[in-house]
């Protein structure tokens, strides 16, 4: 059964959702102010919470790439949510994955169900989204290490 959670429907309007509204003004500036090169694309990450924040920015500027004032060729090619903040059976899921398909692009994310078939297919014993970009806990834990100095 489809999660029902809020936040995993797509969203009708940037009006009253200040985070997705402002990741998807971020992201519009930054193809703007830095034009793609012919036949490059767009990739969006999400990690975590973010997940959501980016899957709901992702799917906008797919529907809306003529109204928010981006060139007529670019596209988002793929988006990559790490951690389990979307459930794939979710409606935002999968409107997301039809869409960013039907324009030759790719959903992909971290998430691994028990039987290993989704994602990216990290092993059981490996979360996958450990924190501070490991795949282990303890190469997150170095990693925080090297951050913290």
């Amino acid at each position: 059964m489809p999660s029902k959670r809020r936040g995993l429907r797509p969203i009708r309007s940037l009006d009253n959702n200040l985070r997705v509204k402002a990741a998807v003004e971020q992201i519009v500036a930054d193809i703007l102010n830095n034009p793609l090169t012919e036949g490059e694309n767009v990739n969006i990450i999400g990690t975590s919470m973010g997940s959501v924040t980016a899957a709901q920015a992702a799917l906008c500027i797919i529907e809306s790439r003529e109204g928010l004032g981006l060139p007529e060729g670019c596209k988002i090619d793929d988006v990559i949510l790490a951690g389990a903040g979307v459930d794939n059976r979710s409606k935002l899921s999968r409107t997301l994955k039809r869409k960013i398909e039907s324009q030759g692009g790719k959903l992909r994310d971290g998430i691994v169900d028990q039987n290993g078939e989704n994602g990216y297919n990290y092993p059981p014993e490996i979360d996958g989204v450990t924190g501070v970009a490991g795949r282990t806990k303890a190469e997150a834990v170095e990693n925080f290490k090297t951050l913290l100095g």
